[in-house]
C-alpha cells in the first residue's frame, strides 16, 4: 500500500517535471528520501509483528495459567485453606497514593554501615499479600548486601496492599518485587 502510493507520487512528479536536470535531481532526492522512509516503515512493521507474536505467546501462556487457576471451586477452596497462590485473576496492588517505587524512595534509610561505601544494586524481596492486604513472610530471594537486604525487608513490611482475588474472593498471593538501591 505504501509502495503503491510512493510509486504514484514518483510518476506524478516525473510527468509534472519540465525535464531540467535540476528538477530531476530534486525528484531523485525526494525518491531517495521516500525510499528510506519506506525501508524505515518496513523495519518498524517487522518489529511490530515480532512484538505482537511475543505478546500473543505471553497472552496464551497467561491464559493457560488462568485456566489452570480457574479450576473452579477447588481453587477457591484451596486458597481459603491457606494455600498461597503465585497468580490470581486480579493481582494484589499497592495501596498508597504514590507508586511503590516512590514510597520506597521516600522511606529509604541508608544503613550507617553503607554511608561511605558506594554499594548500589537491586534486592529482590518475596512476600505474601494476605486476604486483608497485610504483608507476611517477607524475605530476600536475591540478596545484595546484608544491611541493604534488611532495609528492603523493612520497607516491604511497611506496605499495605489491596489483596488479589479469584472470582471476587480475596486470596493469598506470593509477590516478588525488585527494590533498587542507588
Amino acid at each position: 500500500m505504501i509502495k503503491k502510493t510512493i510509486t504514484i507520487a514518483v510518476i506524478a512528479l516525473l510527468f509534472s517535471s519540465c525535464g531540467t536536470q535540476k528538477k530531476i535531481a530534486g525528484h531523485q532526492n525526494e525518491i531517495k528520501s521516500l525510499t528510506q522512509q519506506v525501508k524505515t516503515l518496513e523495519k518498524e512493521n517487522k518489529n511490530l509483528k515480532e512484538n505482537m507474536q511475543a505478546f500473543e505467546e505471553q497472552f496464551q501462556e497467561n491464559e493457560r495459567q488462568m485456566n489452570e487457576m480457574q479450576g473452579g471451586e477447588d481453587m477457591i477452596a484451596n486458597a481459603e485453606d491457606g494455600i498461597v497462590l503465585n497468580y490470581a485473576e486480579i493481582m494484589p496492588k499497592f495501596t498508597e497514593e504514590v507508586s511503590l517505587e516512590s514510597f520506597i524512595k521516600a522511606n529509604y534509610k541508608k544503613p550507617e554501615s553503607l554511608k561511605e561505601q558506594g554499594i548500589e544494586g537491586v534486592v529482590y524481596v518475596q512476600f505474601v499479600v494476605e486476604k486483608d492486604g497485610r504483608v507476611t513472610k517477607v524475605k530476600t530471594v536475591r540478596p545484595l548486601q546484608k544491611d541493604l537486604d534488611k532495609e528492603a525487608v523493612r520497607l516491604i513490611k511497611q506496605t499495605k496492599w489491596v489483596p488479589g482475588t479469584i472470582r471476587q474472593e480475596a486470596v493469598r498471593v506470593k509477590m516478588i518485587v525488585p527494590i533498587s538501591f542507588e
